[in-house]
């Protein structure tokens, strides 16, 4: 796994041209070309199993029956051992005081980014999970601000923009996997997909001292984002004979998605004490809609709807002694159209088609407790410690593949309740 070549570079300018005017230009390149990722073989893969008609299984030993193999972590003969990433952007930001209290910024700024990866997921000698992955990533922003700063209120205003088109090609190889099921013949999969993502808000933040330590903080932001999207797989076996029969092209093109969200925000924090803050914070969070890009058939092309997120939190922050910090909070999250990846597998007269699809599958509760501590009792030795408790549920989660179409029994995935 060690990079074979590697380099970067970064360079910052900044340019004061009077009192008032502030401009910061950075630019940054790098590029590194490391070994291809390999996975883990989680078991011997002696039987493979594979339902090719209904109520039929065909079972591939060794897995092409060679007998010979020691089953020990390894990759495919033939497959480039490369992974090449180059990542390179622009950034600018303009300043400019009007006052000593009102101040406007521009900031813009510009990403490229292009991988070109191979893959043994199967980690054996075998062609069973090899695939190539190549993405080309491109994105503009910009945002202009406008800042208020005086003795009790603070406010922040702004317009953002962001333009992203992002393309890929993929190649999975599979000979071993299904040429002994279709005459030896060899198997190639392809993707391409193009995704345009354009993105346009409008954002207002004030904070305002109440009274004496008191803060009341609230904002507002409006989202609206399109998404076009475009996609095309094709599979071929390298047996004429086989091809004509298995051999296939589908293509999606939705409709461009449209989605907008009004995102508000509430915070009230009062210093209590030189060294205790106690804070209560209300804000709700949008995550966009999209696409299905795993798609492989025409039952998984459904759009999928915005997620939506209500969060509450009360905490505090304190330095009870010297060189000593304690933070604790409680937090409560409800998630609505939660957005998940439901997996399947579709069997018919050919070979069965794994189904990966993105559904708003319902609701996600999410709520817990933290607590942290650091200390330095002496110059250069800091011990710190930190607890957290995570009580996450689904209240719906609709998948007809369960009793009752409903997989809410189950925990969450990634939510230890304790760590």
């Amino acid at each position: 796994f060690k990079v074979k070549d590697g380099v970067g570079a970064r360079a910052a300018f900044v340019f004061t041209p009077n009192d008032r005017l502030r401009i910061d230009l950075t630019a940054d390149y790098s590029h590194d070309h490391a070994s291809l990722a390999v996975g883990r073989p989680l078991n011997d893969l002696t039987t493979f199993s594979i339902g090719f008609y209904p109520n039929q299984t065909l079972e591939v030993t060794d897995p092409v029956g060679s007998g010979s193999y020691d089953w020990k972590g390894a990759t495919t003969p033939g497959l480039p051992n490369s992974t090449k990433l180059t990542h390179y952007g622009f950034a600018g930001t303009a300043a400019y005081d009007f006052t000593d209290a009102l101040t406007v910024k521009s900031i813009t700024s510009w990403r490229d980014l292009g991988t070109d990866d191979y893959v043994d997921i199967d980690a054996t000698e075998y062609e069973i999970g090899d695939v190539f992955v190549g993405v080309d990533q491109r994105q503009f922003s910009q945002e202009f601000q406008l800042l208020y700063s005086g003795d009790r209120l603070n406010a922040v205003a702004g317009l953002y923009y962001l333009d992203e088109k992002v393309k890929s090609h993929q190649e999975a190889y599979a000979d071993d996997l299904l040429g002994p099921l279709f005459a030896d013949s060899g198997f190639l999969r392809t993707v391409d997909d193009k995704l345009r993502t354009k993105s346009y808000a409008a954002f207002a933040n004030a904070s305002y001292e109440i009274l004496a330590g008191v803060r009341l903080s609230s904002g507002l932001r409006y989202t609206r984002e399109t998404k076009d999207y475009w996609r095309t797989t094709s599979t071929f076996y390298s047996n004429p004979i086989i091809h004509g029969l298995y051999g296939t092209t589908f293509v999606f093109a939705p409709d461009k998605g449209k989605w907008n969200d009004w995102s508000p925000m509430a915070t009230i924090d009062w210093q209590a004490r030189p060294n205790l803050m106690l804070y209560a914070r209300a804000a709700k969070g949008f995550k966009s809609g999209g696409f299905n890009g795993r798609a492989n058939s025409l039952n998984e092309t459904s759009a999928y709807a915005p997620e939506k997120v209500w969060s509450y939190e009360l905490g505090f922050k304190s330095r009870p002694a010297q060189g000593l910090t304690v933070n604790g909070a409680v937090f409560h999250s409800d998630y609505k159209d939660f957005q998940a990846r439901i997996g399947a597998v579709a069997r018919g007269a050919g070979l069965p088609t794994p189904l990966l699809k993105v559904l708003n599958v319902g609701q996600l509760r999410i709520r817990g407790a933290e607590l942290e501590a650091a200390w330095t009792p002496v110059d250069q030795l800091l011990l710190d410690a930190q607890i957290g408790y995570l009580d996450a549920e689904y209240k719906e989660f609709e998948d007809d593949r369960f009793p009752n179409d409903s997989r809410a029994f189950q925990t969450p995935a990634f939510s230890p309740k304790w760590t």
